[in-house]
């Protein structure tokens, strides 16, 4: 391949994933360094893990150096050189990349198998799950559920935790994947190493911040209709970061109906 450009796909994201419209602080950047080789670098402004996926790399007359490393997770406030490419001097070395980050490590992730969440929302409120895991509309090989709320509604932390990131300079939401960008949201790292997702969040809709911790229970924003979205609600998931981003996992929870239930589709829950 030396001389031609070529394209490496190392990763796959699906369209109308919540994760694409995230705000990272992580940022991938290009180094040269003596004789045109030219360096990967990533670097995490977070106190918090994130896994690096570069999913996209072009490459014009440039080879990659054995050892380089395209998926990796990089420690809060670190900076690490991913990829070494070297030019084949057989023309002008050009190197274009896409890549995302998501919080956690998955080597210190260890979820808890009998965690039990609360509710998303405060006590005296009962909510309509219009759709629950696995869903045929958005959720499709999702563990994700879809509360049905008001804009404005109080959201409540349903576990214990750090915010991680959050996006809330979004008015915009529509029925398409277009606006997947514009989707408000918070992301908690619970201290097992899963992440709590909390998306379609009102615009300046947050009332915590990132490195806050919170409890189960506590008011953390207000639920909205911003990003990929056909109507006022709340998205939750949990999931376990990966090298290839996110792995959502079936969460369990304390409800009206007994003390660990999994929701489903049509039902109304309360605490």
């Amino acid at each position: 391949m030396k001389g031609l450009n070529y394209v490496i796909l190392l990763g796959l994201f699906l369209p109308g994933s919540p994760l694409l419209a995230q705000s990272i602080p992580v940022e991938v950047f290009e180094v040269s360094g003596a004789d045109q080789t030219k360096y990967l670098v990533a670097r995490n402004n977070s106190e918090l893990p994130y896994v690096v996926n570069i999913w996209r790399l072009e490459l014009w007359h440039v080879d990659i150096k054995p050892g380089s490393q395209f998926k990796k997770a990089i420690q809060g406030r670190q900076e690490e050189v991913l990829a070494t490419l070297v030019p084949d001097f057989n023309g002008p070395p050009r190197v274009e990349f896409r890549y995302t980050a998501f919080v956690g490590d998955p080597e210190q992730c260890r979820p808890e198998k009998d965690v039990r969440y609360r509710l998303p929302y405060p006590r005296g409120v009962a909510t309509l799950v219009t759709q629950g895991y696995l869903g045929m509309i958005s959720h499709q090989n999702t563990y994700a559920i879809d509360f049905q709320m008001d804009e404005g509604t109080v959201v409540c932390a349903a576990r214990e935790g750090i915010v991680a990131e959050i996006k809330s300079n979004s008015d915009q939401g529509c029925p398409t994947p277009d606006c997947i960008p514009d989707g408000n949201y918070i992301l908690i790292l619970h201290d097992d190493g899963t992440v709590g997702g909390y998306w379609h969040l009102q615009h300046r809709g947050a009332l915590v911040h990132p490195g806050e911790r919170v409890v189960a229970g506590q008011p953390i924003g207000y639920s909205g209709n911003t990003g990929y979205s056909s109507g006022p609600h709340l998205h939750f998931e949990v999931y376990r970061p990966t090298l290839e981003g996110k792995e959502t996992i079936p969460t369990a929870f304390v409800t009206q109906r007994a003390a660990r239930t999994t929701l489903s589709t049509g039902s109304l829950f309360w605490h």
